[in-house]
């Protein structure tokens, strides 16, 4: 299976270091001592103050009965409270300018999460990605607070038009990748507004042939992945309007021969995947 370009971009490592400045006492001795800035010291401050808060939140929630975040029942039920010091650890290494990422691969993330992130302190984070648990509407509207937001990935999460369309105000989102949501054609007019938009991967029952008149007016897309979506010939001609495009993957769709045809010949600069893998004809194949 070849990797989908729609994750999120790695960075090199952080290197933010702390440095405090030594200088030299005046005793003829020559000893030396330490002198913080009151800069430094607000920091150190904000930082234990955020720690706190958001251990604070997790501590109480954990005190409530388990909350079954995947769907499950009984012995498989999975409590909100798991994996919360990774999470806490997280948000602390943003507060404190460490990190711009928050990247929970087998933390079940929820709402009530994502509703306690200290926002106004976490003005330098730009990526969130929530592969386990489940993320509705609300919990979605909480991520759009943050003002930094450029990449998104929410898998397992049932995310409606209401969801999509409280992304409007992240000016600076360009990927957002959503694989198991409920977003019809409503929701993707929505996002016409987020006009950073460069890379969409989205996956939803209720997306049919006619989506892709909506996606079309997404005139900043360059990366295009649907699911499930079954996109026909004639939808597939409509899509290879999109004046950027120049990545399509296409799962379960209906696109015939002759449709494939018409758009290696008419559009022979786009690279294809056809169910995960390249289209046998894709001018542009190439590995990974």
């Amino acid at each position: 299976m070849n990797p989908s370009p729609f994750k999120p971009v790695t960075s090199p490592p952080d290197t933010h270091t702390v440095t405090s400045k030594i200088d030299a006492d005046s005793r003829p001795t020559g000893s030396r001592r330490r002198r913080w800035s009151p800069k430094g010291l607000i920091v150190g401050l904000i930082v234990i103050v955020a720690c706190v808060f958001v251990m604070g939140s997790f501590l109480r929630r954990q005190s409530e009965s388990a909350v079954d975040v995947t769907g499950a029942t009984g012995e498989e039920s999975i409590d909100s409270g798991q994996g919360h010091p990774d999470f806490a650890a997280q948000v602390a290494n943003v507060v404190a300018g460490d990190s711009t990422r928050l990247l929970f691969a087998d933390v079940p993330i929820s709402d009530g999460m994502l509703q306690d992130l200290p926002v106004q302190l976490l003005t330098g984070l730009d990526t969130v990605v929530a592969d386990q648990g489940v993320v509705t509407d609300e919990g979605l509207t909480a991520l759009a607070k943050l003002p930094g937001l450029e990449q998104l990935r929410l898998r397992h999460s049932p995310i409606t038009d209401a969801g999509v369309a409280a992304l409007v105000g992240c000016e600076k989102l360009w990927l957002l990748n959503l694989p198991q949501c409920q977003v019809s054609s409503k929701g993707i007019e929505s996002l016409k507004k987020v006009t950073a938009l460069t890379q969409l991967r989205l996956g939803s029952p209720r997306l049919g042939n006619e989506a892709c008149t909506a996606i079309a007016e997404l005139k900043s897309l360059r990366g295009l992945h649907l699911i499930g979506v079954p996109v026909t010939d004639e939808g597939l001609q409509t899509l290879a309007s999109l004046p950027h495009l120049d990545s399509l993957y296409l799962d379960d769709c209906e696109v015939t021969e002759a449709g494939w045809d018409w758009l290696f010949q008419h559009h022979p600069q786009l690279h294809v995947h056809v169910d995960q893998a390249h289209h046998d004809r894709d001018p542009n194949l190439h590995s990974h």
